[in-house]
């Protein structure tokens, strides 16, 4: 992972002589690891919207999925239950928190909604793909080492241009009501029992 460094030295063993048989050739390599001086963090919002109109406000989850164990971590915001996971009451916006990057390399992520079981819900089934190609480059005259950072997003696998927000859009309607709601004399008399003696009860 380091750039090697090959030092020469030429040592005598007699410091007088001239002749290269009282040479010694010492070769030392060194491990050198190029730092950077500036780390580079990057950060992405999800959104979510509704399609129809709840009567009350549900949870909604959001997962986010590295390709690689090697990919940083967003830092852990104190209001998530852990660093791979988001939520929304409701709509709106959310974030996963700031993912530091301190190497070079090509980090990608997936993110995807958990699907629900809240009545009347249909939940968004996109998966969103974020890459980032981190790049190291020298400040001209300053010697000091930066990181540059490119990021490119998909949706199901085509370029998504709404690169500020990953939008996920569930819709809702209203769940029909059950046969002994819309009916309640027929299901009434469904629950009167039926005691044989003739009486029937004027429903």
């Amino acid at each position: 992972d380091g750039i090697p460094v090959v030092q020469e030295h030429i040592l005598k063993a007699n410091p007088d002589a001239t002749d290269s048989t009282h040479m010694t050739h010492v070769q030392f390599v060194n491990d050198y690891i190029h730092p950077s001086d500036t780390p580079i963090s990057e950060t992405f919002t999800v959104s979510k919207k509704i399609e129809g109109t709840p009567d009350t406000k549900e949870s909604f989850h959001f997962v986010l999925k590295p390709s690689d164990p090697d990919c940083p971590l967003p830092e852990l915001p104190d209001a998530h239950v852990d660093n791979t996971k988001a939520e929304i009451i409701g709509e709106g916006e959310t974030s996963f928190g700031e993912i530091l990057f301190t190497e070079p390399g090509t980090y990608s992520y997936t993110i995807t909604e958990e699907a629900g079981n809240s009545a009347g819900y249909t939940y968004d089934k996109s998966v969103y793909s974020i890459t980032y190609v981190v790049t190291e480059y020298e400040e001209e005259g300053t010697g000091i080492w930066k990181l540059n950072v490119v990021r490119t997003v998909t949706k199901g696998g085509k370029p998504y241009e709404e690169e500020d927000s990953l939008v996920f859009t569930n819709t809702y309607t209203p769940p029909k009501p059950s046969s002994s709601s819309s009916n309640p004399i027929a299901f009434l008399r469904r629950m009167i029992p039926n005691t044989g003696d003739g009486f029937q009860p004027l429903l």
